[in-house]
């Protein structure tokens, strides 16, 4: 209640139209913010933070490569695995893995994982042109979404603060 209340006032204090609650945690934000403040000009975004670092690795390198390989060094996560995650065509994921001359089998090291983004990094524009639909698709839905204002904001609960910033980018 106490956040719905910040919200309310950061929007009247900035006269910002429209209010996006990010999914999954903004979906109950959404319901109490709506029932403290009927009529308020709300909307529930379908937003990861996976599809955030794809959408935004133009803009956010480091980031999208901190997300999908430096944050899963040491686990069990298989190299076939994490190019999956990162929805990276198949003939891309096996030019990547031949590239350094590994395997969809191995587990990503520490080792492992700076060949594998030097690889990334060596064909970062064929990286980026895969995530064109992605992008296509996202200017549509967030199109229909903020149809009609001028001004919004995000909410998010994620402690990084990631996802609007990306959002915002994408956007602007």
């Amino acid at each position: 209640v106490g956040y719905c209340r910040f919200i309310h006032d950061y929007v009247e204090q900035r006269g910002i139209q429209r209010v996006l609650f990010l999914s999954r945690d903004g979906d109950i934000l959404k319901q109490v913010y709506d029932r403290m403040y009927p009529g308020a000009d709300t909307r529930y975004a379908y937003w990861s933070r996976s599809a955030a670092a794809i959408l935004g690795a133009d803009y956010f390198r480091f980031d999208y490569l901190r997300r999908f390989l430096f944050h899963k060094i040491g686990g069990k996560q298989r190299l076939g695995q994490l190019l999956a995650a990162m929805e990276l065509s198949p003939e891309l994921a096996g030019t990547l893995l031949a590239d350094i001359g590994l395997s969809p089998k191995h587990l990503l090291t520490k080792r492992n994982c700076t060949q594998l983004e030097e690889a990334i990094l060596n064909r970062w524009d064929q990286v980026l042109e895969g995530y064109r639909d992605n992008h296509a698709a996202a200017k549509a839905y967030y199109a229909e979404l903020l149809e009609g204002c001028e001004t919004a904001c995000t909410v998010d609960i994620g402690w990084a603060g990631s996802g609007g910033v990306i959002l915002s980018h994408l956007v602007e």
